[in-house]
């Protein structure tokens, strides 16, 4: 799994690019730190798959409706719902 954290992070950053948000603006969100997210992002660290959905499902939220990645991002909103039952 190690050998997909940069693509991993690099789809996050691009999908927090397009919901405008910054690093500080999304760690605040999540209540993490800014280090935490800049590191998701170059694909250093590994985080569980429960926080990742948070993080899908929270950057879905800020992503417009019209946005191309919106239908995945409100995927696997749907499948964090489920994960957390």
């Amino acid at each position: 799994m190690r050998e997909f954290l940069p693509i991993i992070g690099a789809e996050l950053r691009q999908a927090r690019m397009d919901a405008g948000l910054r690093q500080a603006d999304l760690a605040d969100v999540m209540g993490w730190g800014k280090d935490a997210i800049s590191k998701l992002e170059r694909g250093v660290l590994d985080i569980k798959l429960g926080d990742y959905l948070t993080l899908i499902s929270t950057l879905a939220y800020y992503i417009p409706a019209d946005h191309p990645a919106r239908a995945l991002l409100e995927h696997c909103r749907f499948q964090s719902r489920l994960h957390k039952r």
